[in-house]
């Protein structure tokens, strides 16, 4: 039953199952497997964001490593370093399937990741401060 708020009519209809739709049973069935995929859907979800987030993550870096000041002044050994791990990044989401691989895997190589810049943002930002003197403004890479 509908009800116009605005006339103040009501309409009711009767849906009945005269054209050969599904049956009870087909629906009882549609909803099982519905249920039953629904914890794989989240899996292929939760690895897809993961994913999705690496990606981002190792792009901006490997963009940031081909400019010519990136993040900083960097070393010829940070410089492989973190190509190198940006590249294994790279390589682990290209070698992996959505319905294969759990997300715990693919945020374990983003907090490497993570971590690995986090350092190394910390040891140039010190080599700066010390190199501009006390009375300098600090300035973040």
């Amino acid at each position: 039953t509908a009800k116009d708020l605005g006339r103040g009519a009501t309409e009711s209809i009767t849906i009945t199952n005269d054209q050969n739709r599904l049956t009870q049973e087909d629906i009882k069935r549609m909803v099982a497997e519905g249920e039953e995929f629904a914890e794989m859907d989240k899996k292929i979800k939760e690895v897809a964001e993961a994913k999705t987030a690496l990606e981002r993550l190792a792009y901006t870096v490997k963009a940031d490593i081909s400019k010519a000041d990136g993040i900083g002044a960097w070393n010829d050994g940070d410089k492989e370093m973190i190509t190198t791990a940006t590249e294994n990044a790279i390589n682990f989401l290209d070698n992996i399937g959505l319905e294969t691989t759990d997300a715990k895997e693919i945020i374990a190589q983003e907090r490497k990741l993570n971590t690995m810049l986090s350092q190394l943002r910390m040891k140039y930002t010190k080599t700066k401060v010390k190199k501009e003197g006390e009375g300098s403004v600090r300035t973040e890479l």
